[in-house]
């Protein structure tokens, strides 16, 4: 049977819709999923990982397939990532751009700094360009210290959460 609704009635149910989805724009993690095993509802739990509320099946974000493959198998280039979790080399770039994950400092491949085309290893601008914009009141990202890692890791990238 059909469901008759006033014109308030309708109005009142899209600006519902249309609150929720500036919620889930502002905190992805609120964006309801659905289970591709049993179409139950995935909730987000920890570690950029979903979880089914009625089968408990387990999900990663893209991000999250990245950092699980990379404390796995150690750092590795972008393209070897991108072949073995399906995250799109773009996604991966932008994870960069972000210092989400960084090249490893014995890596023979770096970012170029956006200013000054310095060698960076995540970010747009290097520290010493994002000291200088702040000096000057510029407007910019703010990059950070440099991290120094561990041993050898080759031209490869591994998350920020690695670091020790």
């Amino acid at each position: 049977m059909r469901e008759h609704l006033s014109l308030k009635e309708i109005e009142e149910r899209e600006k519902q819709k249309k609150q929720e989805r500036i919620s889930q724009r502002r905190n992805p993690f609120n964006r309801t999923k659905v289970c591709e095993k049993c179409g139950g509802k995935m909730v987000y739990v920890f570690g950029e990982t979903f979880e089914c509320t009625e089968c408990k099946n387990r999900k990663l974000t893209d991000f999250g397939k990245i950092r699980e493959y990379l404390e796995i198998n150690g750092p590795q280039t972008a393209v070897t990532i991108s072949r073995d979790t399906g995250v799109d080399v773009k996604k991966i770039q932008s994870y960069l751009d972000e210092g989400r994950i960084e090249i490893s400092e014995s890596s023979d491949v770096y970012i170029k700094c956006q200013i000054c085309g310095a060698d960076i290893r995540y970010g747009k601008i290097c520290s010493e360009c994002a000291a200088k914009m702040s000096r000057t009141g510029e407007k910019g990202m703010f990059v950070g210290e440099k991290i120094k890692p561990s041993g050898n890791n080759g031209s490869r990238m591994h998350t920020m959460h690695n670091k020790k």
